[in-house]
């Protein structure tokens, strides 16, 4: 589910972040990226449950 993929991203991302001390480190925008994508996902679908 989207959700479960939302949150494991973004404890990935904040381990990623607490192991590089870097939001702009590599590892760690390659992770925000695919949160956002995720994010973005979810916004999609829920949407047009909300405004059919």
């Amino acid at each position: 589910m989207l959700e479960q993929e939302i949150c494991l991203l973004r404890k990935q991302m904040e381990q990623m972040f607490q192991e590089e001390q870097s939001f702009t480190a590599h590892n760690v925008i390659e992770i925000s990226s695919m949160l956002d994508i995720k994010i973005n996902e979810y916004m999609k679908s829920n949407i047009y449950k909300t405004y059919p």
